[in-house]
This record gives structure tokens, C-alpha cells and sequence, in this order.
């Protein structure tokens, strides 16, 4: 369904909303501002995050530490390795051209995170200082709902099967291998290397 709606949209700027998420007034515009006042080669802006629960109550913010604004790609895929959770930026402002030379959502649990790594291949990910969305964390959420099944959930032609932690980091690390080789020349092998470790020791800490 990600993927069906990104298709089904034209424009220069696209952004994924889920359904029991929420934004504040100055979302867009905030990102859009960000878009126009740093350089160039800016590929997606989102805001900070604040957790809220079912009911729409503050759980408190949330830091998710992924601003890869360097101008060395190498540098901004070692962020995101050391660095990623929840992966809220998805959810942030997007320049559709660096999207469409990306894989969008895959089959599998945790493809937004090489979405992400195959963004920042491209270019720079800037954080806007507020917190203007609003992540719900709520038990029927798809994440929680689904955390052994996911597999199923992403593609329904898939067998469903209980997952656990390391066979659901496997993929990631081989995807994630696969966008840096895939990459400009100069990512190189070391830089696999480094996010391969980086991601293990950021999922299990």
C-alpha cells in the first residue's frame, strides 16, 4: 500500500501519512521551508518526534538522531547505521525524484531503514528543530500488532512464521550491503563493514 500510493501521486515533494499518526499545522511548511533554505543536494526533511499514546496523551519526545546532513555519503550511512529505531523520518518530507531511484518499502521488516540508507546515498537528511509529528505508540499499531507475523503483513503471498530479533536483522544487513555496493562508486567495502557492524551493535544495545 505504500508503494501503491506513492505511484498513484505526482509532484515534486511526497510524504506517507499513516492513519493513527498525527502532525502539526506547520508540518509541511516547515519542511518545505528547510527544502528551500539548505543545499541542493537535500534529499528528505522531518521534523522532531513526540511519542503520544491511544488517546492522543504526550508519552514524551523522542530523539531520533538521524539528521545526516554531512556532505560525505559514507558519513551519513554510519549515522543511520549507529542510529536507527523507529525510524520516524520516513514519515518526513520527501524530494520525489531521490525516492523514485529507491527500492520504496519492501517485503520485509525493517525495509524502511534501507530506504533510508539508499536516500542518504543520494544526499543529505535534515532535521527540522520542532517537534511537529506526532508518532502514536498504541498496541493495535502495525508494528506491535504484527511483530510475528511481519513478514505476511508486508506481502500476503509470503508464508507467515515467527520472527525473531536476528533473523529479522539479517535482512536488513544484506539489503543494506546490497544499496552501498549498488551505490556511487567510492562507498567502498570498508563502509560495509563499518555499517554492518554499527547496525548489529545499534539493534541488540
Amino acid at each position: 500500500n505504500y508503494n501503491f500510493v506513492f505511484h498513484s501521486t505526482t509532484g515534486t515533494y511526497f510524504r506517507w501519512a499513516s492513519h493513527d499518526d498525527r502532525c502539526r499545522s506547520t508540518h509541511l511548511e516547515s519542511c518545505l521551508h528547510a527544502f528551500k533554505t539548505n543545499p541542493d543536494d537535500v534529499v528528505l526533511v522531518y521534523p522532531k518526534t513526540l511519542l503520544i499514546d491511544d488517546r492522543g496523551d504526550e508519552l514524551g519526545p523522542y530523539d531520533d538522531r538521524l539528521q545526516m546532513d554531512q556532505a560525505d555519503a559514507r558519513h551519513r550511512l554510519v549515522v543511520l547505521a549507529r542510529n536507527w529505531r523507529l525510524c520516524n523520518p520516513v514519515m518526513g518530507l520527501v524530494h520525489r525524484p531521490a525516492a523514485e531511484r529507491t527500492r520504496l518499502i519492501d517485503t520485509f521488516r525493517g525495509s524502511d531503514i534501507v530506504y533510508l540508507a539508499e536516500l542518504a546515498i543520494q544526499g543529505r537528511v535534515i532535521e527540522v528543530p520542532e517537534r511537529l509529528f506526532l508518532r502514536r505508540i498504541h498496541s493495535g499499531s502495525a508494528l506491535q500488532g504484527n511483530s510475528t507475523d511481519t513478514a505476511s503483513w508486508l506481502d500476503p503471498t509470503n508464508r507467515p512464521r515467527r520472527e525473531s530479533s536476528s533473523h529479522s536483522t539479517l535482512p536488513i544487513l544484506r539489503h543494506l550491503i546490497r544499496s552501498v555496493h549498488d551505490g556511487p562508486e567510492g562507498l567502498g567495502e570498508r563502509l560495509t563493514t563499518e555499517m554492518s557492524v554499527a547496525s548489529t551493535k545499534a539493534f541488540y544495545s
